[in-house]
């Protein structure tokens, strides 16, 4: 009886890569015999093939598609249609919103905003913070009372003298 041994990782990845490789090689010898091959007679007709499909064929299927689309369009909006006049809601609103029924607050998936902020120059309300003229205003206050006391600490103390105070040189000590 002859001894089998497993194939090692190294052999098994060798034999991998071969196949790909080997199958990439045949490949590309099929598409080079193939391409060479061919007649001229044989390219025209692919061409006419190609554009047969094109210029007819794909502009037919469009055609198509959309049509079946339109229809079943048609169909549910004549349905619809139906159904509000089976109703009797043509042209008629609710005496009571929905708002109105949550209650006074917010609108459902509404976002919780500063209204001065979130106005645009159309004068709509859009849900996301922008500066508006009271932003700029509190901004620049604030940035002016920050360049004032720059220099001072808590304390009223400028920063010169607090290094003062913490200076412990010897010549300090000795006196």
């Amino acid at each position: 009886m002859a001894d089998y041994t497993p194939p090692t990782a190294s052999d098994l990845l060798a034999d991998f890569f071969n196949q790909i490789f080997g199958g990439i090689e045949d490949w590309y010898t099929n598409l080079y015999t193939n391409l060479t091959s061919v007649s001229a007679k044989r390219w025209i007709r692919m061409g006419v093939i190609v554009g047969t499909y094109l210029l007819v064929i794909r502009p037919l299927l469009d055609m198509f598609f959309r049509w079946s689309f339109d229809k079943k369009q048609t169909k549910e909006k004549q349905k619809k249609e139906e159904q509000q006049a089976a109703f009797g809601a043509e042209g008629k609103t609710a005496k009571v919103s929905p708002n109105s029924l949550r209650g006074p607050g917010k609108v459902l998936g509404e976002v919780e905003t500063d209204d001065e902020d979130t106005v645009k120059e159309s004068g709509k309300s859009t849900g996301v913070p922008e500066m508006g003229k009271s932003a700029r205003k509190r901004q620049k206050k604030q940035m002016k009372e920050a360049a004032k006391n720059a220099g001072v600490t808590t304390d009223g103390m400028t920063e010169e003298e607090l290094l003062e105070l913490l200076d412990w040189s010897e010549s300090d000590e000795e006196k």
